[in-house]
């Protein structure tokens, strides 16, 4: 589920500014851990509120009153951490106060294009969930960001669904600066997520549901192990502007069976086919991908490796050790 480009995590990987970097080492637990959490934020210039602070706490279980907490007493506000008296960064990060402010307009201004989007993959036959992922579920979009989602199907009808969908993201990249890009699609069969790591964690707590909110549910209930990594984090309450499907029952019926008969299933086997020989080698496109499978489209691996690296680099700044 990538977040953003190689490149970008590269530009934000770098050092604090001079002078900026505190050090953090003989903080309490909490406090270095609400510092990690800001980390991993600062790497997409995104500065985080108290509640968000406490979702994305990694590897520790605590209230957002203590985080609030920690946040108003102590060393933590300003030596290591500034704010706004909204937002926290770490030190030298001012700029990122403004910038979180103008991506939410951005943000608040693209999710109604994903809305959109989304009833038109709903009318899709055997189509279970879509969920916003990546910058603009995070509500922190540049004027340029794609529309990134995670699609579940029914089992055994991932593969047709996937070349209805990489048709119509064909047309939208010629129709539009912004792309529909779902970069996940798993099928009912294959909602327990592999690579079990902080950035799938993260990834996975971010997800926002457009259509489908049990199925969505369904995915935390089969995942526990996100709570290793992001002990405070629970499934988002259904949002106001969840999809309803747009068709008639009897229409999603009809054009389900219609999908489901025999030149259906040929067209499952054959994109299926297509996809493995794409992604076979290891380094297609310069990703490595978890297996494809017939029920489940492959992760990026070295996004997240990547992604920790680089939060790891930021943490050694600022005195902290690499997060477990």
């Amino acid at each position: 589920m990538p977040l953003v480009t190689f490149e970008r995590v590269a530009a934000f990987a770098d050092d604090l500014p001079a002078g900026a970097a505190g050090d953090a080492s003989d903080l309490p637990t909490l406090e270095q851990r609400i510092v990690a959490a800001v980390a991993y934020r600062d790497m997409f210039q995104f500065a985080p509120d108290a509640a968000e602070i406490t979702r994305y706490l990694p590897h520790l279980q605590s209230s957002e009153a203590n985080v609030h907490a920690a946040l108003a007493g102590g060393r933590l506000v300003p030596e290591i951490l500034v704010t706004d008296g909204q937002y926290y960064a770490l030190k030298g990060r001012e700029a990122f106060f403004a910038l979180r402010r103008e991506r939410r307009e951005i943000a608040r201004i693209l999710r109604a294009k994903a809305v959109r989007t989304a009833a038109r993959i709903a009318s899709l036959p055997f189509v279970q969930m879509i969920a916003l992922t990546g910058s603009l579920a995070a509500e922190n979009p540049d004027p340029n960001a794609d529309l990134d989602v995670i699609i579940v199907t029914d089992a055994g009808r991932l593969w047709r669904v996937n070349a209805v969908t990489s048709t119509l993201r064909f047309i939208d990249q010629h129709l539009g600066p912004r792309h529909f890009c779902p970069n996940v699609m798993r099928s009912k069969a294959a909602l327990e997520f592999e690579n079990h790591r902080l950035y799938t964690a993260q990834e996975m707590a971010m997800m926002v549901p457009l259509f489908g909110y049990d199925t969505y549910l369904e995915i935390f209930d089969r995942n526990p192990w996100v709570h290793t990594y992001l002990p405070n984090c629970e499934p988002f309450e259904a949002p106001a502007d969840l999809v309803a499907s747009p068709l008639a029952p009897g229409s999603r019926d009809l054009l389900e069976a219609v999908f489901d008969s025999a030149a259906g299933r040929q067209l499952e086997r054959i994109w299926y086919d297509r996809r493995v020989r794409q992604h076979r080698d290891p380094d297609h496109r310069f990703h490595r991908y978890t297996p494809f499978t017939p029920e489940a489209q492959g992760l990026y691996v070295d996004m997240g490796e990547a992604i920790e690296g680089a939060l790891n680099s930021r943490l050694a700044q600022v005195g902290l050790p690499p997060l477990p």
